[in-house]
């Protein structure tokens, strides 16, 4: 096992970006392990297989996506012009 200290949320990010470039169904486990410089059991400890991961990587871009878009969008303390400026400086 490999002792190196390494977070759910970073092998989250890492496969994210895997993801994106490569699509779901080109990317293994192996190659998101080899990223995160890992071995692929470590990653397993976590996640189950890859759909589990892929649905782990779904609710972090959606909590990105919440935090960034939807707050500001809905937040009626500041004018629909500040809204708009605050979007397009979160995108």
């Amino acid at each position: 096992m490999n002792y190196k200290k390494i977070a759910a949320k970073d092998i989250i990010v890492i496969a994210a970006d895997s993801f994106k470039k490569h699509g779901f169904y080109k990317e293994y486990l192996l190659d998101i392990s080899r990223a995160v410089a890992i071995n692929i059991s470590d990653i397993q400890i976590i996640f189950e297989d890859k759909v589990a991961l892929a649905i782990a990587v779904m609710a972090y871009v959606q909590d990105i996506f919440d935090s960034s878009i939807l707050v500001p969008d809905y937040d009626e303390t500041i004018t629909i012009q500040a809204r708009i400026i605050k979007l397009n400086h979160n995108m």
